[in-house]
């Protein structure tokens, strides 16, 4: 139901964004704002639902104005009351602690279902462009002779795939962001196909997409757990995406483990090459610390230095530069920390530019 050729073109690239994501929220008084774009738009070419299955109408449920979208207040798009997204009293397991009371959580379709998205054209730019890539992974020359990829996903919730529409079953089912990233690595160097976990692996030109990614985990369960969820599959490349759980670790410990993660997979397997990938903040309203997340990118690209043969995808900063314009709720798909569709295709869109 959507195009992956549109969803993977870069935010950097071009006048167009394709279904950039929006949910709308009403002022504490009642009023609704206009909704930000990442870029000021300078035309709208659709705005529909989260799931693609309805196509809004500019005049009767939105105008563009300023460079944003205005929502009619009688249109069919939806709006969250501001005492829904702020509940005063809310129900156990619906809302999570904030500085100032409480913002409303829901996992599954909840917010995917009350979120809109638009394809707009816009002045081109390069604010969110994150630097020229020179790497040279050993990967890289497996990858020009489309030989058989063994290409492995580790990492906490988001990289497990929460909340994309595939993972909680609803249109337009866009995969997890590794398999994105799988999907575009296919694309880019024309591969047959992408084969995921145990599937037959024979013939050529192949890719093997392995995702042993556990919610809630950290660093430090990676750690405990690379023999088992890594190494035993003797992968070609690992991309390794930790941060959101972390509770505060310092960075330098962060690093200490990272190394140690690094070492172990390479103790048999000495040409695997590793992708580093940098989290997205969770809700700036809720009471936990975020302090330590820029340190951690500073933290992947020492490591990457170090250790050679490393990637590094920076999906903090990315996520910064959105946030610095557009409010948490329209990229979210829980709102805690797990991102909706439009930010996980963010997440691969930085991570295959990190491969180029």
């Amino acid at each position: 139901m959507y195009n992956l050729d549109e969803y993977l073109i870069p935010l950097w690239e071009g006048n167009i964004v394709y279904d950039e994501s929006i949910m709308v929220v009403r002022n504490r008084n009642g009023s609704i704002s206009l909704q930000p774009l990442a870029y000021k738009a300078t035309k709208i070419i659709s705005v529909k639902n989260a799931a693609l299955t309805v196509t809004y109408v500019e005049g009767t449920d939105y105008l563009l104005q300023d460079g944003m979208l205005k929502i009619q207040d009688n249109g069919n798009i939806f709006v969250m009351d501001y005492d829904d997204y702020f509940p005063v009293n809310p129900k156990e397991g619906e809302a999570f602690s904030t500085y100032f009371g409480f913002t409303v959580w829901h996992e599954g379709a909840y917010f995917h279902d009350r979120q809109i998205v638009v394809t707009y054209e816009h002045k081109e730019s390069d604010i969110y462009f994150p630097g020229i890539v020179k790497d040279d992974l050993v990967v890289f020359d497996k990858l020009r002779k489309k030989e058989n990829l063994n290409m492995l996903f580790l990492g906490d919730s988001i990289t497990f795939g929460w909340n994309s529409s595939a993972l909680v079953d609803v249109a337009p089912y866009l995969p997890s962001w590794g398999k994105l990233t799988a999907l575009g690595i296919q694309k880019r160097y024309g591969y047959e196909k992408v084969i995921e976990g145990d599937q037959d692996f024979s013939g050529i030109g192949n890719i093997r997409y392995i995702n042993t990614s556990v919610s809630g985990t950290s660093i430090t369960w990676g750690l405990q757990n690379v023999q088992e969820l890594v190494c035993n599959y003797r992968p070609d490349m690992v991309f390794l995406a930790f941060g959101m759980n972390a509770g505060g670790l310092d960075a330098t410990t962060f690093k200490e483990r990272l190394h140690k993660i690094i070492y172990e997979i390479r103790k048999d397997n000495s040409d695997c090459s590793v992708v580093l990938v940098a989290t997205t903040y969770p809700n700036p309203n809720l009471t936990r610390k975020t302090f330590y997340i820029q340190e951690y990118v500073h933290v992947l690209h020492q490591v990457k230095e170090e250790s050679g043969n490393i990637a590094v995808s920076d999906m903090s900063t990315l996520h910064k530069k959105l946030l610095d314009v557009k409010p948490y709720h329209h990229m979210t798909g829980n709102n805690i920390n797990h991102p909706n569709d439009f930010l996980m295709r963010q997440y691969a869109i930085v991570t295959l530019h990190a491969l180029k």
